[in-house]
């Protein structure tokens, strides 16, 4: 026991300067080394882990105490319950320095007997690595004979690597001979790379080995990678005569912007030379890349001098944006000195983005202190999020310096909103001490999903008390939808006692809408019992709309009740045309089944349209069954032209032997 205590306090101190130069790598302006990525993106989880440079970890693993099994796996369940993920894998890389030379594996198996999270990943990466080290061969067969998906490709690749670095040409007759699949794939990538930072001609001429594909571009552009860390120019040249198409342009451009870490303006004269217009606006924006983090300032004096163009406007919309969070206060000052226009605009919006999300209070002083115009108005459009997610004062302060107009007001219904979510008794009062207009109506928009969701019948009160107006119908409507998806049988009884009849239908067919969501036939019966009119009607085509998108032929029936009138044809035509783009058998047995009359037509002539795009001769045929003389025309002749587009002999075939008119067979026909 105390010798597992002092083993913890050691790779303690460890811990902290392993964190401490964490944070320095995460915030450096270049991050440099191998990796042992795999092609995939990594999910969020994975991501903690990527935070630990792998081969400093291995390093520093490798200075710690030695552990009992049994201690080891005390620490590695320690790890796995921190919630920091960082911390975790850090103290897991750690862990796995202390296990033994002899206890390898049986530390990997322990591992499994420890719950998935990125600790036991990190502590498996780096138990490996030290395995692989000290005796590859059996490291590699204990992985490669191991159940497959026991080991993520990536563990696979941490094999090939740490091997290569001793026998590059085992390590990849190794991949090539055990593996199989993206297992497979992935050692042999990682391998190569390794190879080729110590003798990149040798692994080069591997490389070009492979047939032309993914994989063979995949290594060419890894070595060239590599390659171009030691010699860009050899590697240029390598790339350029040996490699082909997209191949060849992207080890350039990987070539190209690992130069310009070292040696930036020769690689942007090299890139200056490219001829093809494309390739060579790929590299230039590529060395801007790595420029705005070596000197943001020349890299945004040179790009602004470019002519007018894409090149342009892409690499000073991704130059500002990365200026922003290291140097908003810089940026700024860049971006007020360009001419007014499209190009000023637009940084000083990436600008106040980026500053907001770093120091929301110093991004609204630089706005507020901003001449009125176009630009102050995309800069508070970009932040508006950001301001509104702050506390409310700083927000407040702000809108208070803004002149009336779109941007303020758009920037009170964001605050409103956010404010609402964290306390919405306060946003509610700010929002009812506004004066009568345009900004309070967008106030109210911004706090009315929470307030009628914590008290429906004081926000529509407060709603039906405002003058009437565009704005007082906007805010019942909204308040009628908010209510109905929470509890639709009382937002549909306040619907129905609603005195102005404009307002009146519009939340009566947005209260029908949320309710069909859930309960179509509870909606069904209560607009049966509205008063007949326009909000009835309108209200039923609702219904029956998305009716038909969970129940078709529940919907048809409710329908079927309908007198034969117009909302009878309206209803209709809405359920075949849906029904027939999921199951046009079914659609036609059920119209087969109507009664003849205008609605039936209606029925058929929703039909057609359905299915004209994927079976001409089916909707052709089902056009002669309208009964009314002119829709049929009509519905025939345009069916028709359509089939003697696609395909004009079984046109001309049917309209040979169908039933028409004889002056329609002749239009059709182009007959004189």
């Amino acid at each position: 026991m105390k010798r597992f205590c002092a083993a913890i306090l050691l790779f303690a101190f460890g811990l902290i300067a392993g964190v401490m130069v964490e944070r320095l790598l995460l915030h450096a302006p270049v991050i440099t080394g191998r990796a042992v990525a795999s092609k995939v993106q990594p999910s969020q989880t994975d991501a903690a882990i990527s935070h630990i440079p792998q081969e400093s970890a291995f390093r520093a693993a490798s200075h710690s105490p030695e552990l009992s099994l049994a201690g080891i796996e005390i620490g590695l369940r320690r790890c796995v319950a921190m919630p920091d993920f960082v911390r975790a894998s850090a103290e897991a890389i750690q862990l796995a320095g202390a296990v033994r030379s002899t206890d390898m594996l049986a530390a990997v198996t322990l591992a499994d007997r420890v719950p998935r999270s990125p600790a036991r990943t990190s502590f498996t990466i780096t138990l490996l690595e030290r395995w692989t080290a000290s005796e590859p061969l059996v490291a590699a067969n204990f992985i490669s004979n191991a159940p497959r998906g026991r080991f993520s490709d990536e563990l696979f690749g941490t094999v090939a690597r740490v091997w290569a670095a001793k026998d590059p040409k085992a390590a990849i007759a190794w991949a090539v001979q055990s593996l199989s699949g993206s297992f497979k794939h992935q050692a042999i990538i990682a391998a190569t790379r390794e190879w080729a930072t110590t003798d990149p001609a040798a692994a080069a001429q591997f490389a070009l080995a492979f047939p032309r594909g993914d994989l063979r571009s995949q290594l060419a552009g890894e070595v060239a990678l590599q390659w171009s860390t030691s010699d860009p120019q050899a590697a240029l040249a390598w790339a350029q005569q040996s490699l082909e198409g997209s191949a060849r342009n992207e080890a350039v451009r990987q070539v190209v912007e690992s130069w310009a870490q070292t040696d930036l303006q020769r690689a942007l004269a090299y890139a200056q030379t490219i001829s093809s217009g494309s390739v060579r606006e790929r590299l230039l924006q590529s060395i801007v890349g790595q420029w705005r983090l070596q000197d943001p300032a020349s890299a945004a004096s040179w790009v602004t001098n470019l002519p007018p163009g894409s090149l342009r406007q892409r690499a000073l919309g991704d130059l500002i944006s990365a200026w922003g969070y290291r140097d908003p206060v810089s940026a700024a000052n860049f971006a007020m000195s360009l001419s007014p226009g499209r190009i000023q605009q637009d940084a000083v919006s990436a600008i106040a983005q980026r500053w907001a999300e770093v120091d929301v209070r110093e991004a609204v002083q630089w706005v507020a202190g901003m001449p009125p115009g176009q630009a102050r108005d995309r800069a508070l459009a970009s932040m508006q999020q950001e301001v509104a997610r702050s506390d409310p004062q700083t927000a407040l302060n702000l809108i208070a310096t803004l002149p009336e107009g779109r941007s303020r007001q758009g920037l009170v219904g964001a605050v409103a909103n956010e404010w609402a979510k964290s306390d919405l008794v306060g946003a509610v009062a700010w929002m009812r001490q506004l004066p009568e207009g345009e900004e309070r109506d967008r106030a109210l928009h911004g706090v009315a999903p929470y307030w009628t969701q914590s008290d429906p019948q004081s926000a529509a009160a407060f709603v039906l008390g405002l003058s009437n107006g565009s704005g007082k119908t906007e805010a019942l409507q909204a308040v009628g939808a908010y209510w109905a998806a929470t509890d639709p049988h009382g937002a549909a009884a306040w619907a129905s006692q609603l005195s102005d009849g404009k307002a009146r239908n519009a939340v009566i067919s947005r209260v029908a809408d949320q309710l069909a969501e859930t309960a179509p036939a509870e909606a069904a019966e209560w607009i049966a019992n509205l008063p007949a009119g326009g909000a009835q009607n309108q209200a039923a085509l609702t219904v029956v709309s998305k009716w038909t998108q969970s129940d078709p032929a529940s919907a048809a029936s409710w329908v079927a009740q309908f007198p034969e009138d117009p909302l009878r044809e309206q209803a209709l035509f809405q359920i075949a045309r849906q029904w027939a783009f999921e199951d046009p058998s079914a659609t036609a047995n059920w119209i087969e089944k109507l009664p003849h009359g205008r609605s039936r037509d209606s029925a058929i002539d929703a039909f057609v349209q359905s299915v004209d795009g994927y079976d001409i001769a089916l909707a052709t045929q089902w056009a002669t069954a309208i009964s009314d003389e002119q829709q049929r025309t009509h519905a025939v002749e345009n069916t028709v032209r359509r089939w003697l587009g696609e395909n004009a002999t079984a046109a001309r075939a049917w309209i040979e032997q169908a039933a028409l008119p004889p002056e329609m067979r002749k239009r059709l026909l182009g007959q004189p």
